[in-house]
């Protein structure tokens, strides 16, 4: 009767595989910590480390045979690419809801300045007027509606 043993040696994979992917997907969290206005660098950063594991899974999938099912390496690669590609859509998100608040704070700024050059005082109902809506807000809502609760209550949001 004969025994056998097989054996398999990891560190090969985890040195030139594993250990890349997991310093790439950490330097994307870098992207975190830059400032929001700088797009051109965090767009660069997260784009170059997407490309970079896009081609390390493309040559990563040529040293192993074609199966018909997914890997284990095939889940780790995705996993990989899902994070770089949450922060790239975090960093849109977090765009675009500054730039909506900004436009929100600049025309109430400027609603402020005109009420109060216009009379002297404040009017707080023709402030929320002249808010910009933001998009596909297309109803007229009444101030008095929103105060006494009978706008939410009225409405069917399902």
């Amino acid at each position: 009767m004969a025994y056998f043993r097989f054996d398999r040696l990891l560190g090969n994979y985890f040195i030139q595989n594993f250990a890349p992917c997991f310093l790439i997907v950490s330097l994307t969290w870098l992207s975190f910590w830059l400032e929001l206005d700088a797009v051109s660098a965090r767009v660069s950063l997260l784009v170059t480390s997407m490309l970079t594991l896009v081609t390390k899974f493309t040559g990563l999938k040529a040293e192993f045979p074609p199966v018909a099912y997914a890997k284990a390496v095939d889940l780790w690669m995705a996993i990989c690419l899902g994070f770089v590609f949450s922060a790239l859509g975090e960093f849109v998100l977090v765009k675009v809801i500054y730039s909506l608040t900004e436009d929100a704070k600049e025309a109430l700024e400027a609603a402020k300045d005109s009420q109060a050059n216009s009379n002297g005082h404040l009017n707080e109902a023709s402030l929320f007027q002249t808010l910009p809506k933001p998009p596909g807000f297309d109803t007229q809502v009444d101030l008095d509606e929103l105060t006494n609760g009978e706008f939410y209550a009225n409405k069917n949001y399902l």
